[in-house]
């Protein structure tokens, strides 16, 4: 009794066929953008959107689609060589590649809407560059037998076939047991199978549509009905009903597509178009849609792409899944986009992109910029389906930001307060503190003991670190907007030291050795300050210590001091802080030397002066795409003139011209992923990208400090930064800034 059970063409009416004119350019070249001609002929195509899919690329391009259907006029041009060789399960014969098997008009003409090539014919297919698996099922009046539907599924999955397309169906209670059977093995060969619900205009879609809702079907049958050009339901068109969680709709009513120019009524070899109607119409259209999603990410799963198609459609009718639209239109637009969250692989693991920052320090700003523009971190992110996308983390980077006046003072408000108590044993304490009502704070201070013979110890948090060393003891101390020399080994705030602890040894003949470690806390990106120098102030991410030497001379008349360091630095490079897939978990070491000086010319003027160079280096960095840096050299310098009681007795006037440490040369590793395969993988790369700082960042500063009172201390700066962050991009930036400081007595 099975054999008598019959499936049919799903066409509801057609109107008049036309053919092209005999000397229309209808030679067939791929991924040719699509003509005006071809664009006015393919309304249904762009209702879904292919159009955006195709200016991102996507054209089905090596998808094979299974076309199960009255056969394929194989040489109309609209699918130059892209009909495969197949079956003819009506005649029980090969089909050749580029055969004319269909004596009927319909299987030519679903085929079209699926492939026909862009850029030389009348219309174009959604996927103008996928194949088309011609497996004839159904004779010259539409009809077939479902036992040869059994065999044609089971013949597309033996071909490689990731999508068939059943633009037929029969009416019934239940479904037919074979035909059930082959399409269970086209769901576990990973096929997605597209059907038409129908012309009926029934609740519920017909067979074999309706097998979408099985649980077995995984949600990779699809049922497909009509809708207008309006997106309203066709009055044709079987209903979601039972099956709306896997139902899409799509255009079916007078669509433009191939046709063969041996059907009644035509003659010639022309190549024939036709307006047809029918939910067999439509189900081209989300064949077509699930090559483009096949071609394009060829890693997706057929669930995966069934899902998204499902989840991206336009909802129509009543809002959410209905029983008439089901999931609604189909929308390739949407369909294209990334969905959930977005993450960048490393050869780490993944990142979230709203979690991927790097937040370079100016020694490296310019440096970075320049990698960046050069392309150095275009990479991919994926999707929640693993899609790869391209980006480019160059727009992640924040340099650092210009100054200004809460930058260069923060933490000093109105109520900020300097002490100092020194004993006459040679025991000195000094702090700064918050005196908030009810909230009394210490935010930093140094300990110094001073032995007999000169040797002496000193500890301490903060920005009292770098007194202990260099020129902290000449009259260049604490002159400058920031509050903090310029002439200090800029490796100490490089490494944003929070405590320190040091030992000086008086030697003969007035030098004098010193020795002293710094240690940074943890860092991080969520609260992101700066300091006086531009470098960040954060919390909770890595951290750093300064081991440090330093020979220096106090003769009459000046002091010269030459030091060499060791600054390790955890999980950041150069006090650049990352996060995401800029992590750099690892070590980086920079060995430095810093000389400077300062001397008396005559009177009350002061000359003095600083270079330090440092070399940076880390292998093995794990977490992201920056795996290792080698060669980086910095190097900053400064030069001032200072005079004393220039205008009244215990004030100070300077005048200095710096380069502030930046990365000059050197080489950072990168490792970026540049695609996925077909298991779902990631395709890497390396390269080394040159450090080129490029224009140096130039600063000019005057500056002034005079005594109030003997508790209060008032000074002024103006400064001029040239090419701030070592990035000649970036604007000149000047400001003016006054300090006050009043002294606990």
């Amino acid at each position: 009794m099975f054999a008598r059970k019959l499936i049919y063409c799903l066409v509801a009416f057609h109107s008049a066929a036309f053919a092209a004119e005999s000397d229309d350019p209808l030679v067939q070249t791929l991924a040719l953008p699509a003509t005006a001609t071809e664009l006015h002929y393919s309304t249904g195509a762009l209702q879904i959107g292919a159009n955006y899919a195709w200016s991102k690329g996507a054209t089905g391009k090596g998808v094979v689609v299974g076309v199960l259907d009255t056969g394929v006029w194989g040489k109309h041009p609209e699918f130059g060589s892209r009909v495969l060789a197949g079956y003819d399960f009506v005649h029980n014969q090969a089909l050749s590649a580029m055969a004319n098997s269909d004596d009927n008009l319909h299987g030519t003409h679903v085929a079209g809407i699926i492939a026909a090539g862009s850029g030389s014919g009348y219309m174009t297919g959604v996927a103008p560059d996928a194949y088309i698996l011609p497996v004839k099922v159904m004779d010259a009046q539409g009809s077939g037998n479902l036992n040869v539907l059994a065999s044609g599924l089971d013949y597309a999955r033996s071909k490689g076939a990731k999508v068939v397309n059943l633009s037929l169906g029969w009416n019934a209670s239940s479904g037919y047991l074979p035909v059930e059977q082959a399409l269970r093995r086209s769901v576990a060969a990973n096929q997605v199978v597209v059907a038409a619900a129908g012309n009926d205009g029934a609740a519920n879609p017909s067979w074999p549509a309706r097998y979408a809702s099985q649980t077995w079907a995984n949600g990779q049958i699809i049922a497909v009905g009509a809708v207008d050009a309006n997106n309203k339901i066709a009055s044709f068109s079987n209903r979601a009903g039972d099956t709306k969680n896997y139902f899409l709709v799509a255009p079916g009513v007078s669509i433009l597509s191939t046709i063969p120019p041996n059907i009644a009524g035509l003659s010639g070899n022309q190549p024939w178009y036709a307006y047809l109607s029918g939910t067999s119409m439509a189900t081209p259209y989300v064949s077509g849609a699930v090559a483009l999603l096949e071609g394009y990410w060829p890693q997706l799963k057929a669930n995966q792409v069934t899902n998204i198609l499902f989840t991206t459609a336009t909802d129509l009718g009543d809002p959410g899944v209905d029983a008439v639209y089901g999931r609604g239109l189909i929308n390739l637009n949407k369909a294209m986009q990334p969905i959930g969250t977005t993450s960048v692989p490393t050869t780490s693991g993944t990142s979230t992109t709203t979690s991927t920052k790097l937040v370079t320090s100016s020694t490296l700003q310019g440096a970075i910029k320049s990698a960046a523009a050069a392309g150095a971190f275009r990479t991919i992110m994926v999707d929640s389906y693993n899609r790869d996308y391209r980006i480019d983390l160059g727009a992640a980077i924040a340099s650092a930001p210009s100054l200004t006046l809460s930058q260069l003072f923060s933490g000093m408000d109105a109520k900020l307060r300097y002490g100092v108590v020194e004993s006459r044993d040679g025991t000195r304490f000094a702090a700064t503190y918050s005196d908030e009502p009810g909230k009394p704070t210490v935010n930093s201070f140094s300990f110094t003991q001073r032995f007999a013979g000169g040797d002496e110890f000193s500890m301490g948090t903060a920005n009292f670190a770098s007194q202990f060393m260099g020129l902290a003891d000449t009259p260049f101390a604490g002159l400058g907007l920031s509050g903090q020399n310029l002439l200090d080994t800029p490796f100490i705030h490089l490494s944003q030291a929070q405590t320190f602890a040091g030992y000086g040894m008086a030697l003969q003949e007035g030098w004098n050795m010193k020795a002293a470690l710094f240690s940074g806390s943890a860092l991080g990106l969520n609260e992101v300050a700066r300091d006086g120098l531009g470098m960040p102030l954060v919390e909770q991410q890595g951290g750093s210590t300064v081991a440090m030497a330093e020979l220096s001379r106090k003769f009459d008349g000046g002091k010269i001091a030459v030091s060499v360091g060791q600054m390790a630095e955890s999980d950041r490079i150069l006090g650049s802080l990352s996060s995401g897939a800029f992590a750099m978990n690892g070590t980086v070491s920079t060995s430095y030397f810093t000389t400077s000086g300062a001397y008396r010319l005559g009177g009350n003027t002061w000359a003095a002066g600083s270079i330090s160079v440092g070399n940076t280096s880390a292998s093995g960095l794990s977490g992201g795409m920056i795996s290792g840096l080698s060669g980086a050299t910095s190097y900053a310098w400064t030069a001032s003139l200072l005079r004393e009681n220039a205008w009244r007795k215990d004030d100070k006037v300077g005048f200095s011209i710096s380069q502030p440490l930046g990365a000059v040369s050197g080489t950072m590793l990168v490792t970026k992923a540049t695609g996925v395969n077909v298991d779902g993988s990631y395709q890497y790369s390396a390269s080394s990208v040159r450090l080129n700082g490029g224009t140096k960042e130039t600063d000019y500063e005057l500056d002034y400090t005079s005594p109030l009172n003997t508790y209060t201390n008032i000074s002024a700066a103006l400064m001029y930064r040239a090419n701030p962050g070592n990035d000649a991009t970036a604007s000149d930036e000047a400001i003016l800034g006054l300090r006050w400081q009043h002294l606990m007595h």
